[in-house]
């Protein structure tokens, strides 16, 4: 892990993603297209109405350029497709 990332928590729903950045101080949220409660999409779409400063990468299985393209336009600050590499989403999370 990076030194110069913390790893706040772990969370399954949407709700709860929403609980926990609304309650603490989140800097960056990998967001997964599929959740327990909702779509993902859900989940941006609430934070940026909100005005949340967390920032937001979509990490999701799901390689497509419309989606990746939606998910800028919706407000994400970056997406990113889980292939595995740690690396790329680590300088992702340190860009963004």
């Amino acid at each position: 892990m990076d030194a110069s990332l913390e790893l706040v928590g772990h969370v399954a729903t949407g709700a709860a993603a929403i609980e926990r950045v609304s309650s603490e101080a989140v800097d960056i949220l990998l967001l997964d297209l599929g959740l327990e409660d909702c779509h993902g999409f859900e989940v941006l779409d609430k934070l940026v109405k909100s005005g949340s400063a967390t920032r937001v990468i979509v990490h999701t299985g799901h390689s497509s350029a419309e989606l990746q393209a939606h998910a800028k336009r919706r407000g994400a600050a970056a997406y990113v497709v889980k292939t595995g590499d740690i690396d790329e989403l680590l300088a992702t999370m340190r860009d963004v």
